[in-house]
């Protein structure tokens, strides 16, 4: 299979021959190979284009009941670890917040 590029040269701008040549260079165009103008159209052949390999995207594993279970009870232990380490808390000072509910003497 070949690949043939051509570019009308009557109205081209610059950014069009660029494009042009990148397009060839990625379809694995050889740097010495030659153009031919016919008229005003410029072409070049690529005798063995460059194929980019199908990249497949890998099925995602799935997940099992049994994994979930163990990132819950991993999850639930660093939490309670972490849960100690923390200082209990500090009992009320005064009564600046006034009172609530009855008093226990």
């Amino acid at each position: 299979m070949s690949l043939n590029l051509s570019l009308d040269l009557n109205d081209a701008t610059l950014a069009d021959l660029e494009a042009f040549l990148a397009a060839a260079r990625a379809a694995g165009c050889d740097p010495a190979a030659a153009l031919s103008v016919e008229g005003t159209v410029m072409h070049v052949d690529v005798a063995k284009p460059r194929v980019r390999p199908d990249v497949s995207k890998p099925d995602t594993p799935r997940r099992t009941n049994l994994d979930r279970s163990a990132a819950e009870s991993t999850i639930r232990s660093i939490i309670d670890a972490l849960s100690e380490r923390l200082d209990p808390p500090h009992p009320p000072h005064g009564t600046s917040f006034g009172t609530f509910g009855p008093s226990v003497d």
